[in-house]
């Protein structure tokens, strides 16, 4: 016959799992695209580009790797005009199951050679997975891996 603190503790495993379980699928449903001011990122080196005399590139996009919570993305403006205004969108598919697991868009404004981040927030899944990011015209494809909510991408 088993104790009474035996029971108690199989009972009270299987409320902290259960409540574990519930916060992760809440927490994956939750719409948390967001753009994120300069004031609040610190400044990272924009990779080197390769420009051309007849149609120097005005948008780039450029995603982080590593390992990190959700999707991250620099968009880089280096144009003539003192800022310019952005419509941006981010698009994850995949897992194993191949439905989109995270979608967002917006609008920031981007001051000539500066960069702006915009994040997908945290997502739940399970396996490899395609991001897509537009700004404007500018569209940028990147493959990755989640496990659970754990994004592996390559640098």
């Amino acid at each position: 016959m088993e104790s009474i603190s035996k029971i108690y503790r199989k009972e009270m495993r299987r409320v902290i799992f259960s409540l574990f379980v519930c916060v992760l699928l809440v927490v994956s449903t939750v719409p948390s695209m967001r753009a994120v001011t300069n004031r609040w990122v610190q400044k990272r080196e924009v990779p080197p580009r390769l420009t051309s005399a007849t149609n120097p590139p005005k948008i780039e996009i450029f995603f982080w790797g590593g390992t990190q919570f959700g999707v991250n993305a620099d968009i880089h403006y280096d144009g003539t005009d003192e800022f310019l205004n952005v419509d941006w969108s981010l698009q994850v598919k995949g897992s194993f199951f191949g439905f989109p697991l995270k979608n967002g868009s917006g609008a920031i404004a981007i001051h000539n050679h500066e960069s702006r981040w915009v994040s997908s927030g945290l997502f739940f899944g399970m396996g490899p997975f395609t991001v897509t990011a537009r700004a404007n015209t500018v569209e940028t494809t990147s493959k990755g891996f989640i496990f659970l909510f754990l994004v592996i991408m390559p640098q």
